[in-house]
């Protein structure tokens, strides 16, 4: 055997060293309090008075809605308010009411019970929206808010009013299940009109129909009838005493209702008198926190404000009412600034739709920094704003134009230095500047983007790089993005095609009328970088020749063209009109007659029609186009 590596002694020392501390046992917190704990607060609390105190204290309330109140305050006073034994402080808080006698709760009911089903308020059954209002019926158990809507639309949607009474079928289900009490169409003073339902019985249109449908299975399974009957007689005895006693809770609520108007037309009588007095405004003392929830408070309690009470929390009142007037007039001005950039942006839109040709425009950023501009939207006007006087002042509009076209012959200058042509200057007046040429194009590098108008060419003119906003900014960004020439730069593709299109059509790019000559043209473009040839117009030169790196393209006359289009003639528009949104557009997108050019003129190729986006699908993967123009495809008639 060998050795042991430590003597026994020495086993031991380690083997006590080693040994673990016992784990340390934690004694389980208590979660749930006492009940026989005392209050830890040091204030008086309603959870430390006796309940003989608390009865004396409740006996005073204004009505059962308060002792309501207090019983929901935790589980101590409820346990003790619910007590049977604590029976009369709600027996002696209902008939001491402040409207008269509370009526007593039905056998089977108690009284905490009986006061939660007749004060309270719930949920609107029409709009589904909390409120604080009593049962609109208490024998329907139907719950209205204060919207004329959901009592005159709503109502008769949960009433079942073409019942008639005629057969011995219908008297029965009428005899057992509850109706609308015949108070409310009396004292009801709504615009709901009872006149017509005077001599009908309402019933709710669910327990009607569930009624119905009870007796409709009892003939279909062949049950007996008369047991059936004999099975609701109960209910038919104590349906009496059911709807006399939602009459007698309708006819003390409508005391409720008088008594709640009467108080709180006294206690705004008693807030104007005060503002008045005071000289605040109304609604701010309404609206202060203190003096708002007193007036709340006395208005639920069916009692007018005490003068005094507002006298000891005057001086706070007084600082509350001039915070929130303040507030309000700091809103005011907010919203009246709001109305006038909001003129100014209206008036952009209407400058720009008022020019026959296009205008040369700012961005709306560029548009609010022009003095006259910043002049209208720091005036100082109420709500009604400036757009009158942007309209019809004839200052405005002569200060206006001026600084229009200080701003646009900056920025002419500014693109023209971008196109290459410095400080230019000419003598003569027929000779166009470098930016208002038809060879002038200008590409955003912020964003490379265009708008639907200069989709085709995909690049700016002068007037649409003035106009440019880059798109997919927040409302701050675009405040700090401000127009600059220098975050364009030329389109050089685009202006070499351009140029070489007006030398083939013999004009001058300096000429005015050079623009219109090349649009008046037809679809009269052979693109020969493509294999085969293809059509176009003017409007699409500048946007096909982004799909080559130097095209080369010809000017032919209109029989040519014909003949390489193969008499399918040339539609300019088509690709806008089709790709849209509209149902127009969306129901052109569905049929199946577009072609693809592409593939007709091509040798050995068969002619296949298909939806439109079947098409662009079609023409990005098998000929590599992303940007679809007009000379791709054609629409079969």
């Amino acid at each position: 055997m060998s050795e042991p590596l430590l003597s026994n002694d020495a086993a031991a020392t380690v083997s006590t060293e080693a040994a673990p501390k016992p784990p340390r046992i934690r004694k389980k917190r208590r979660t749930t309090r006492r009940t026989d704990a005392k209050p830890t607060s040091s204030h008086p609390s309603l959870d430390a008075m006796p309940v003989e105190i608390i009865a004396e204290i409740l006996t005073h309330v204004p009505s059962p809605r308060e002792v309501l109140a207090v019983t929901r305050c935790n589980r101590h006073l409820h346990a003790m308010l619910r007590n049977p034994g604590n029976a009369s402080i709600w027996r002696r808080a209902r008939e001491q009411c402040h409207v008269g006698e509370m009526p007593a709760p039905p056998p089977g009911m108690s009284e905490p019970a009986h006061a939660a089903f007749v004060l309270d308020g719930g949920t609107c059954e029409v709009c589904k929206k909390s409120t604080n209002n009593m049962y609109f019926s208490y024998a329907l158990r139907i719950r209205l808010c204060g919207r004329t809507e959901c009592r005159t639309k709503g109502l008769p949607e949960l009433l079942a009013t073409n019942v008639m009474s005629s057969s011995p079928l219908e008297q029965f289900i009428l005899s057992w299940i509850p109706r609308l009490e015949e108070d409310i169409m009396r004292l009801d003073n709504s615009s709901f009109h009872w006149l017509m339902y005077r001599h009908t019985v309402l019933p709710r249109k669910k327990e009607y129909a569930s009624a119905v449908d009870e007796y409709n299975k009892v003939l279909t399974l062949g049950l007996s009838v008369d047991e059936w009957q004999e099975s609701h007689l109960q209910d038919v005895f104590s349906l009496e005493a059911k709807q006399k006693h939602a009459c007698i809770l309708i006819k003390w609520r409508k005391k409720w209702d008088d008594r709640a108007n009467e108080i709180r037309k006294k206690n705004i009588k008693l807030a104007l008198e005060i503002a008045d007095r005071e000289g605040w405004d109304k609604q701010s003392l309404l609206d202060s926190p203190t003096y708002g929830a007193l007036h709340r408070a006395h208005c639920n309690a069916l009692e007018k404000v005490p003068l005094f009470s507002f006298e000891i929390a005057r001086a706070q009142i007084e600082g509350e009412v001039l915070h929130i007037s303040e507030e309000r007039v700091r809103r005011e001005k907010e919203h009246a600034y709001q109305v006038r950039l909001d003129d100014v942006a209206r008036h952009l839109e209407r400058l720009r739709a008022a020019t026959g040709k296009p205008a040369v425009l700012p961005t709306l950023t560029s548009f609010r920094s022009l003095p006259v501009i910043k002049l209208m939207q720091a005036k100082d006007t109420d709500a009604s704003g400036v757009d009158k006087e942007l309209k019809s002042s004839d200052t405005i509009r002569d200060f206006l134009q001026s600084d229009l076209e200080k701003w646009v012959a900056a920025a002419r200058s500014d693109l023209g230095e971008v196109l290459g042509f410095p400080r230019w200057k000419n003598a003569s007046s027929k000779v166009l500047h470098p930016v208002d040429r038809v060879t002038a194009r200008f590409i955003c590098q912020r964003c490379h983007h265009v708008s639907n108008k200069y989709a085709d060419a995909q690049s700016l003119d002068f007037a649409g790089a003035c106009a440019h906003e880059c798109p997919g900014l927040d409302k701050k960004m675009r405040k700090r993005s401000m127009w600059k020439a220098d975050q364009f730069i030329p389109d050089q593709k685009g202006i070499n095609v351009i140029s070489r299109a007006v030398v083939l059509a013999g004009s001058r790019a300096e000429d005015e009328a050079a623009k219109g000559t090349l649009e008046g043209l037809a679809a009269v473009f052979v693109c020969k970088s493509c294999d085969p040839a293809i059509v176009m117009d003017f409007r699409r030169l500048v946007g096909h020749c982004k799909r080559h790196d130097d095209m080369q393209f010809a000017l032919v006359s209109p029989t040519e063209a014909n003949v390489i289009i193969g008499n399918k003639p040339y539609e300019a528009g088509l690709y806008a009109k089709v790709n849209g949104r509209t149902p127009e557009a969306k129901k052109l997108q569905e049929g199946r007659n577009f072609v693809c050019r592409h593939c007709v003129v091509a040798p050995d190729a068969g002619k296949r029609a298909m939806i439109f986006h079947g098409l662009v699908s079609h023409l990005k993967q098998k000929h590599g186009i992303t940007h679809v123009g007009d000379e791709d495809f054609y629409q079969e008639k």
